[in-house]
């Protein structure tokens, strides 16, 4: 038997009636949330507020495909309609993109230092090389060749040798890069091992028991 159509009462804002059409098809209501007045409505949706999961917190979509998003949420939480269990999670959630936001802008501040001491050493480089050139036209180049070796490049090293904790990592690269603020090296550690070595430099980094990680 197919479903009633839903009719909007005038007092319903939109908001209102996106969020209750959306619920009712997302959760399977059966019988549906009606669009009758606010308040009727908010009582229909504390009911089912506790048959929210940790999975539709987290965005995961359901069989159908539909995800509940953070303009879902944010409408549910203005009606005042979650119960306290899920306001924490919610708010823990957020906490966390912030937090992992906020490292993400201290990782790219890191790269461009890195990038521009780059550009700076290749121009010292090529000046060196001219100087060279000029005096030893039939000899190989003698003496120390100008390396730059960046902290993310040290983290991959050391992982690369042998599981090691992330405080041993960021205990090594305080001692290479005095000049370098510490929290700005432990953020780009977590970025690293936890996201940007797999995905954008495709390097399998691994956690053993002891908590220790390494490149396999």
């Amino acid at each position: 038997m197919a479903k009633k159509k839903l009719e909007k009462k005038k007092n319903v804002s939109d908001d209102i009636e996106k969020v209750v059409k959306f619920l009712n098809k997302f959760m399977g209501l059966d019988p549906e949330i009606p669009l009758t007045t606010e308040d009727e409505i908010k009582e229909k949706l504390r009911e089912v507020g506790d048959l929210f999961t940790d999975d539709d917190l987290l965005g995961v979509k359901n069989e159908e495909g539909l995800e509940i998003t953070d303009d879902i949420w944010k409408v549910l939480e203005e009606l005042e309609v979650l119960p306290e269990h899920i306001l924490e999670k919610l708010t823990k959630q957020r906490e966390s993109q912030s937090i992992f936001e906020e490292l993400e802008e201290l990782e790219e501040e890191e790269l461009e230092e890195e990038e521009l001491e780059e550009e700076e050493l290749e121009e010292e480089e090529k000046v060196v090389i001219k100087k060279k050139e000029k005096k030893e036209k039939k000899e190989t180049k003698k003496g120390k060749k100008i390396e730059k070796v960046g902290i993310i490049k040290t983290i991959v090293s050391l992982l690369q040798r042998q599981p090691i904790s992330k405080e041993d990592i960021l205990s090594n690269l305080v001692t290479s890069f005095p000049d370098r603020n510490a929290d700005g090296m432990k953020a780009t550690i977590n970025i690293q091992i936890n996201y940007r070595l797999k995905k954008e430099k495709g390097f399998d980094v691994q956690k053993n028991d002891m908590g220790c990680y390494f490149i396999k």
